[in-house]
């Protein structure tokens, strides 16, 4: 109870973040880095302890789904990342893990048709503008 109000306050301070809410890109990769520390964590603290897994992750649910701007943000960030941030990653293995990291937040959301809804826009306008990797 007590690391998942730290996860579900730590969440929250980045989804009240003025400068992060500013820009799409550096609010997800917030949350990514969230999570990855987090990840670690439960993972070299609690020997990924079942319980300890469950409750990261109905924090993480729990705070992302506060408003729809994460499906929104996520769906801009995957836009972004397939306009230039995947051109710069070396070898495919880099390619999934960053895709890998972007399916795990999508995982937390509820709202997933709205992220459709916005991603389906950005693939059309990348798509009729051929800026796609």
């Amino acid at each position: 109870k007590v690391m998942m109000d730290c996860m579900c306050e730590a969440g929250r301070d980045v989804l009240n973040d003025p400068e992060k809410v500013k820009d799409p890109v550096s609010f997800i990769t917030a949350i990514l880095n969230l999570k990855y520390k987090y990840d670690r964590f439960v993972k070299e603290s609690f020997k990924e302890s079942k319980d300890f897994q469950l409750a990261l992750k109905q924090a993480f649910e729990s705070f992302l789904n506060k408003d729809t701007r994460t499906a929104q943000y996520l769906s801009l960030y995957v836009d972004d990342q397939f306009r230039k941030g995947l051109k710069g990653m070396s070898s495919d293995a880099d390619v999934d893990t960053a895709l890998e990291q972007v399916v795990t937040v999508f995982r937390f959301l509820q709202d997933k048709d709205v992220f459709e809804n916005f991603y389906k826009q950005h693939l059309s306008r990348r798509l009729l503008t051929g800026r796609s990797v």
